[in-house]
């Protein structure tokens, strides 16, 4: 009964939102990096899975895709940084998009 009670009382804690381990949250910073790496190395890795499926790959051409794997990163956060020091996001849709596309 003890037990049923515990695992009761963590079900309603996560409903609320609030996980009993607390050790297993990340921050949002480590959510944007994690998405981020994650994100770019699955597009990396799609894209070397469809190419192999047609031709094979030489290690050159991994090192090339891994390359820019890290130029994604690398600009897409720098646009981040460009969005959020100039507070694109409270600007309205069309007036936003003009300037990502420059």
């Amino acid at each position: 009964m003890r037990s049923e009670k515990k695992i009761n009382a963590g079900l309603q804690e996560s409903l609320k939102g609030q996980h009993p381990s607390k050790e297993m949250r990340l921050s949002r910073k480590q959510i944007y990096w994690v998405s981020q790496i994650f994100g770019w190395y699955f597009f990396v890795g799609i894209n070397l899975f469809i190419i192999s499926s047609f031709e094979e790959i030489s290690w050159q051409r991994i090192l090339v895709w891994i390359f820019l794997g890290l130029l994604g990163i690398f600009f897409t956060h720098l646009l981040r940084r460009v969005i959020r020091k100039n507070n694109w996001l409270s600007l309205p849709l069309k007036n936003t998009i003009p300037r990502v596309l420059i």
